[in-house]
């Protein structure tokens, strides 16, 4: 888990540092979190009913726990093997993905692709945040480390009791909610919904996770997708910046 905060303190700099390139960008980062860290204190009825749904869902995959892991297990392939060995640096690269596309938007002066990298990186950031403290908070140990789903160690931050939620799970979630939001393709919201998914069954499959660990990623990663693709910061039109340019009058005297 350690080697998860370098990728959250450079996405924050990246977003709110002093030196940022597009003022715009920073003040609506801003807003967002400031939004998304009050936002539980403004919960209201409606809000309730999701996360009630979402108790349910991660409550009940608890009791299907050894048997997903016994299944997953029981049928290896080396060929599967190969495939989803390919989860292992995904955080890292989902964050890199979404910092390039950001820097790709704004070299190109491509609006939709500097804002979409933006948001990629809010999902990121807003999901990581809730990941890291559960995870830390929790304490749950892996299923490749014990034998039972229900040993917890809560404040531990060794690798081995940081089952719950899924990080890989909760990142690929979030990204593909941003994706499916930005664009009317349904190839790409298939794209995007299949790849998370794939994630999320690769983290079983490889013995990292319990399946309520990675039922929890999924629903943490699409609510936090969910949300800063409904954000008013990033769903306004462009603002554009007048600076005043100095005009030098010259006299002549002679």
């Amino acid at each position: 888990m350690n080697r998860r905060f370098p990728l959250l303190f450079f996405l924050a700099l990246l977003l709110s540092g002093s030196s940022f390139p597009q003022i715009q960008d920073k003040e609506d980062f801003k807003s967002f979190l400031g939004d998304a860290l009050i936002a539980p204190a403004h919960f209201d009825s409606k809000d309730f009913i999701p996360l009630g749904v979402s108790l349910a869902a991660i409550s009940g995959s608890y009791f299907l726990d050894h048997q997903i892991k016994t299944l997953s297990q029981n049928n290896r392939t080396p060929t599967a093997d190969k495939i989803f060995a390919a989860d292992k640096y995904f955080v890292e690269i989902a964050a890199s993905l979404s910092a390039l596309t950001y820097f790709y938007g704004l070299a190109a002066e491509n609006y939709k692709t500097r804002r979409l990298g933006l948001k990629l990186a809010e999902a990121f950031l807003l999901q990581a945040t809730a990941m890291v403290s559960l995870k830390f908070l929790v304490g749950r140990e892996r299923p490749a480390s014990g034998t039972s789903n229900d040993s917890f160690n809560p404040f531990n931050t060794s690798w081995a009791f940081t089952s719950f939620p899924s990080g890989h799970t909760s990142t690929a979630f979030a990204l593909a909610s941003v994706i499916a939001n930005d664009t009317d393709q349904i190839g790409w919201k298939i794209t995007a919904w299949s790849l998370a998914s794939a994630i999320g069954f690769s983290r079983i499959y490889n013995n990292e996770h319990w399946l309520s660990d990675v039922v929890a990623g999924a629903l943490i990663g699409y609510f936090a997708g969910e949300f800063v693709s409904a954000h008013k910061s990033n769903n306004q039109s462009p603002r554009v910046q007048i600076i005043p340019i100095p005009l030098s009058v010259s006299i002549p005297l002679n």
